[in-house]
C-alpha cells in the first residue's frame, strides 16, 4: 500500500494464537496499547513496504523513498504524540520548547486496535497534531474526530 497522509487506513489485525489460550485471552492480550504498539511496528513494514523499522530514538521507521521520519503511537484510552522518553509513570517534559520543535518536525502513525479484529490507522504530520491538539495529546473522546475528520 501507498502512505498517504490523513487518510485513514482499516486494516485487519494479524492473526495471532498462543498455544493454550483461548480467543479472549488472545484478543485482551493484544489490546493492550504497550503490546498492541510493539505488534503495529513489525506489521506496519508488512502493510506498508516502503517503511522500514529502524527503533531510533524518537522515531521508529524510515520512508525508503522519501528519508521521511515516523514514530509510531498506539491509540487506547488516549494518544499521547510527546517522544515516548517523557510518557509514563515518573518521566516528564523538561524543556516545552524542545518537545514542540520535535512534534513538529516529525511524522506520525497512528494506530487503534479498539475495532479488534480491524486495526485503523492514519499517517499525520506532527505540524498538523500540535495545531490541533496543543496539549499534545488525543483524548477517547476526540478519536473519531482524528480518524473521521
Amino acid at each position: 500500500m501507498k502512505i498517504e497522509f490523513d487518510k485513514t487506513y482499516i486494516l485487519p489485525c494479524p492473526k495471532i494464537s498462543i498455544e493454550g489460550w483461548t480467543e479472549d485471552e488472545v484478543k485482551s492480550f493484544i489490546c493492550d496499547g504497550r503490546r498492541f504498539s510493539a505488534l503495529m511496528e513489525r506489521q506496519l513494514e508488512k502493510w506498508f513496504p516502503t517503511l522500514e523499522f529502524v527503533d531510533k530514538a524518537g522515531y521508529d521507521h524510515v520512508c525508503r523513498e522519501t528519508i521521511l521520519k515516523f514514530d509510531q503511537k498506539s491509540f487506547t484510552k488516549k494518544c499521547d504524540f510527546n517522544q515516548s522518553k517523557h510518557v509514563g509513570y515518573g518521566r516528564k517534559i523538561l524543556n516545552e520548547e524542545e518537545a514542540n520543535e520535535h512534534i513538529m518536525n516529525m511524522n506520525y502513525i497512528i494506530t487503534d486496535v479498539s475495532l479488534y479484529p480491524m486495526v485503523r490507522l492514519i499517517f499525520k504530520r506532527g505540524s498538523d497534531l500540535l495545531k490541533k491538539y496543543p496539549k499534545r495529546r488525543i483524548t477517547k473522546t476526540q478519536r473519531e474526530e482524528l480518524f473521521n475528520g
